[in-house]
């Protein structure tokens, strides 16, 4: 809860950002097992995995690290997002294949489902 008001302010944006990176970190440790984790999911606080990795993505493009915050959105599959940072990373040609391959696998998506 700290480090989400962390990010209001100007002062501890870096400090929420530094957190936000061990706590993605600590969900690639291989420490514990899955049925250690298991045992504690609904006593702990931690969000998603993806929650998390879009939530720093969403501070990287308050402080101007666009190619971050894609590297981040992209990895969790949130296309949509992923583009509008290399649009505003100034990768306009980047952004363009990726939009027209996202939108080929819409299209291919919907047309396998019987819709138009």
């Amino acid at each position: 809860m700290r480090t989400k008001n962390d990010f209001e302010r100007s002062k501890t944006k870096e400090q929420a950002m530094v957190f936000f990176g061990g706590l993605l970190d600590s969900f690639r440790s291989q420490e514990s097992t899955f049925g250690d984790k298991i045992c504690h999911v609904f006593t702990i606080g931690y969000p998603l995995r993806w929650i998390a990795m879009k939530q720093l993505g969403d501070l990287y493009q308050e402080m101007g690290m666009f190619v971050s915050a894609y590297e981040l959105l992209n990895e969790v599959e949130l296309t949509e997002d992923a583009i509008k940072c290399l649009f505003l990373a100034g990768r306009e040609t980047q952004a363009l294949k990726m939009a027209e391959m996202f939108l080929q696998e819409t299209k291919d998506v919907d047309s396998n489902s019987g819709k138009k």
